[in-house]
């Protein structure tokens, strides 16, 4: 019965733990994945654009699809208020270290920007992805 009992805690933890996140070779294709999302997002697709971090994400699926449902209740008021997305532009690769990585690109709107932020990190030898984000904080980009 104990044997039993320690096969079922074991199954319980390889069931309730997160899927392992997919991971990058290089640098450039953590880049390179970033750009796709960009690509997608300046298109007036976010959602299919943020799909595409999917496979790399840390967390959660449900806490991937509450991201997920929350932006597509935003999507409205942004473009509303910033007037639909005409492109984007890279503005910078941010090096700390040999194992973090911060993308950064402007989501260019009629009236406003967005500012989307991929940040990776190389633990051993892949690219994982550690935290994206987006905000209207462009003021951020400048060095007093």
């Amino acid at each position: 019965m104990r044997i039993s009992t320690v096969g079922l805690c074991l199954l319980l933890v390889f069931l309730c733990a997160p899927a392992r996140a997919a991971s990058l070779a290089t640098e450039e294709d953590a880049r390179a994945l970033a750009q796709r999302v960009m690509g997608e997002v300046a298109a007036g697709r976010v959602i299919a654009g943020l799909e595409l971090l999917r496979p790399y994400n840390v967390y959660s699926k449900e806490e991937f699809d509450a991201m997920l449902t929350k932006t597509k209740e935003q999507l409205p008021a942004m473009q509303q208020r910033f007037g639909p997305s005409i492109g984007w532009d890279f503005v910078i690769v941010e090096k700390v270290g040999d194992s973090l990585r911060q993308f950064v690109y402007l989501q260019k709107f009629e009236r406003l920007l967005m500012v989307w932020r991929f940040i990776f990190y190389k633990p051993r030898d892949q690219w994982m992805l550690n935290t994206f984000y987006y905000d209207d904080r462009v003021q951020l980009l400048f060095v007093y």
